[in-house]
């Protein structure tokens, strides 16, 4: 940003580094908006995915009972209601570059990690072989949810006028 301060011999140089500084903050800005639309897509599907488990649920739910599962049908639909209320409030959120969903994005993907983790290894006592698979693809989603707010976050502060972008 211009500063009102500026003497005429100066002028040049500021033409000249604005060129610069507007293709760092168009860069920024489109690195963000792809990572952002990247994450809303995940949030959606998991999103999705929970809103399946809740209707599965609420469709089943004489015939649940029948398999003796651990899980019962009212506890299926009221955590993958929950989730799904979770998934799109954070996806509206990250959208809208509210200020609270940097900090709560990655709070609550850690907190459905653990979820799904309890979740699995408390009412799905079956050995599932795929655990190691699994465990990756949740910390690999767990790292891009983390890189992903990191970039919003310095997005923020560039934007705000807290820190300078780089002059590539």
């Amino acid at each position: 940003m211009l500063t009102s301060g500026c003497h005429i011999r100066h002028d040049v140089r500021i033409i000249i580094s604005i060129p610069r500084a507007v293709h760092s903050y168009m860069s920024i800005d489109q690195e963000h908006t792809n990572s952002k639309i990247l994450l809303i897509l995940f949030m959606l599907c998991f999103t999705g995915w929970n809103g399946l488990r809740a209707g599965a649920a609420i469709v089943f739910w004489e015939t649940l009972p029948f398999y003796n599962a651990r899980a019962s049908p009212p506890y299926l639909a009221l955590s993958g209601v929950f989730w799904v209320g979770i998934g799109i409030t954070l996806c509206i959120a990250v959208w809208k570059s509210k200020i609270w969903a940097n900090s709560i994005t990655f709070l609550i993907a850690v907190l459905y990690s653990i979820w799904y983790w309890c979740d699995r290894l408390v009412l799905q006592p079956v050995p599932h072989a795929n655990w190691p698979f699994t465990l990756t693809v949740n910390i690999l989603l767990l790292t891009f949810v983390l890189l992903t707010m990191y970039r919003q976050c310095s997005k923020l502060l560039i934007n705000r006028g807290c820190v300078k972008p780089p002059l590539g």
